[in-house]
């Protein structure tokens, strides 16, 4: 029998393709990873005068009285002097001195306006002018009313008549502005605050042209008519946009912020937000009517004191610490407002971003 010869084992040949594969083999595919909410509202578009169009418009409003008083002074030679000059208030330093710093605002707030909120600039700055100028109305009958029966008059109204005037006006303003935003089809806090400060700047507006005019007046019987509506031009340029625009915006955001949505619990799925009653909401309005009565009995008192330079020195510490209580809310309420708004836009994808399990905004 004979021997069979051991095989030999011939090595296995291997691609090296499968060597690759071995050496490094395929991963699996990695778990999607949430994406980062943006932390900023991305900037609007330039257009119109841009964004800081408001300072050019409140800069060239006093460009053009400066430039009325420039020609007025070129020809003071030339004009013959009349009785009658200066015993008619113009009418262009009567609206620029009203309302040069409220346009400046209401541009900017129309500026920023966002497509989601579906208010559009002429409801904003239309609406909020005519339902300020609404509120003025109905706002100087009841105080009126008020005055005459505590038995006060118009040159030295009485105490009481100080006392509600918060709760006269800004009842008066907040109704105005729920009626404004009654029919708008989105409601929450950020769209609030905006109604609230355009029926605010509107009702400054009215309050504005009736205290140059009474300046005036005041000022032909002691002979500086002029020099007293261009400081009281001043000072309610500065006090106005910080007094019922922010009142008015805060109280407004707080009963906004509350109302009630479509598809909430016993609301159906279609429809506008309602309004609806909440502690919140009224402790808001209660809180500005507060804050504007203090401040105008704060003011009423300063004028009262025998002491005529203790009186101002008190009435400027007076509108200084209210002038920085009042943006120190606004700024720390609207950012507040700023970013649960642009976290709901980005949730419900508005910037193309969506957050992991969002639910509909």
């Amino acid at each position: 029998m004979t021997d069979t010869p051991d095989r030999v084992p011939v090595p296995q040949q291997h691609s090296p393709h499968e060597d690759w594969r071995r050496l490094y083999p395929p991963q699996p595919p990695a778990a999607p990873q949430p994406r980062v909410l943006p932390q900023r509202e991305p900037r609007p578009p330039r257009k119109w005068l841009g964004a800081w169009g408001g300072l050019w418009i409140a800069l060239g409003a006093v460009a053009i009285i400066g430039l009325e008083f420039l020609v007025a002074w070129l020809l003071r030679d030339v004009q013959r002097p009349s009785p009658r000059d200066y015993q008619v208030l113009d009418p262009v330093l009567l609206l620029i001195g009203s309302g040069c710093v409220i346009a400046g605002f209401l541009y900017t707030m129309a500026y920023r306006l966002q497509p989601r909120w579906r208010l559009s600039v002429g409801r904003l700055i239309g609406g909020g002018l005519l339902a300020g100028f609404l509120a003025a109305a109905a706002a100087a009958m009841a105080n009126g009313t008020i005055d005459a029966f505590a038995g006060g008059t118009a040159a030295r109204p009485a105490t009481l008549s100080f006392a509600l005037v918060g709760f006269v006006e800004e009842s008066a303003k907040l109704g105005a502005a729920l009626l404004l935003g009654r029919s708008l089809p989105v409601k929450n806090g950020r769209v609030g605050l905006y109604v609230g400060a355009a029926v605010g700047f509107g009702f400054a507006f009215v309050e504005n042209l009736g205290y140059l005019e009474t300046a005036w007046s005041v000022g032909l019987a002691h002979q500086g008519a002029l020099v007293g509506t261009l400081g009281t031009a001043v000072s309610r340029q500065l006090l106005g946009p910080f007094l019922h625009p922010v009142m008015t915006g805060l109280a407004t955001a707080a009963w906004f912020a509350v109302a009630r949505q479509p598809g909430a619990e016993g609301e159906s799925s279609g429809g506008r937000p309602r309004y609806r009653l909440a502690v919140g909401a009224v402790l808001a309005w209660l809180a500005s009517a507060v804050a504007h009565s203090l401040f105008d009995l704060g003011a009423s008192a300063a004028d009262s004191l025998p002491d005529r330079y203790l009186g101002a020195g008190v009435t400027v510490l007076t509108i200084i610490g209210y002038l920085v209580a009042s943006f120190l809310a606004w700024l720390l309420v609207s950012r507040a407002l700023k970013r649960r708004d642009v976290a709901r836009a980005a949730a419900a994808g508005e910037y193309g971003v969506l957050a992991p399990n969002a639910p509909p905004s």
